[in-house]
């Protein structure tokens, strides 16, 4: 059996058992203790609520708090900007793809039906400018043209959905020909 230390005594009212069990006075001041008899420390630990006297917003900033043990961060959400690198510079372009694809994301989630499939017919991604829309549209005309290929109906047809994808990208970023 493992001896208690002699030079503590149980700070429960009332006894005078040695105390071998050590336990914090309070949830501010955990560093501080009070030391009490196997009985009275059972009896201590079943009443301890750490939280207690706490709403729930501070309860969840204790939570919070623990998961990055008490150490200050950050949080970057989507506040975070390419060039956020502390000084260093993205080599690999990591970041600048991650940004492209979260702006892609962003648009197609508001673009219309016919707009996403006329940007697939042009093998484009979105955002676009007019200048990128044009230039997809001659070279999709010059790998595509029947002159190009022979007369073949199936380049034909995809010439025709070109032309199609190509006025309803133009319309929907406003510069319609008149």
């Amino acid at each position: 059996m493992e001896e208690l230390p002699l030079d503590h005594f149980c700070e429960a009212p009332h006894c005078m058992r040695p105390a071998g069990h050590k336990a914090p006075k309070s949830r501010t001041n955990i560093e501080e203790y009070s030391w009490f008899c196997e009985e009275h420390i059972r009896e201590y630990n079943a009443h301890w609520d750490y939280l207690k006297g706490l709403s729930p917003k501070e309860i969840e900033e204790e939570i919070r708090a623990d998961i990055l043990w008490r150490r200050p961060s950050w949080h970057k959400g989507n506040t975070f900007k390419t060039g956020d690198f502390g000084g260093r510079e993205d080599v690999f372009e990591l970041f600048q793809k991650h940004e492209e694809k979260r702006s892609q994301a962003k648009y197609q989630e508001t673009l219309p039906e016919e707009v996403l499939k006329a940007i697939q017919v042009m093998k484009l991604s979105f955002p676009i400018t007019i200048e990128e829309l044009k230039r997809a549209y001659k070279e999709q005309v010059k790998k595509y043209h029947p002159d190009v290929n022979g007369g073949a109906k199936e380049a034909e047809e995809i010439i025709k959905s070109v032309n199609i994808a190509f006025r309803v990208i133009e319309k929907f970023l406003g510069h319609a020909r008149s």
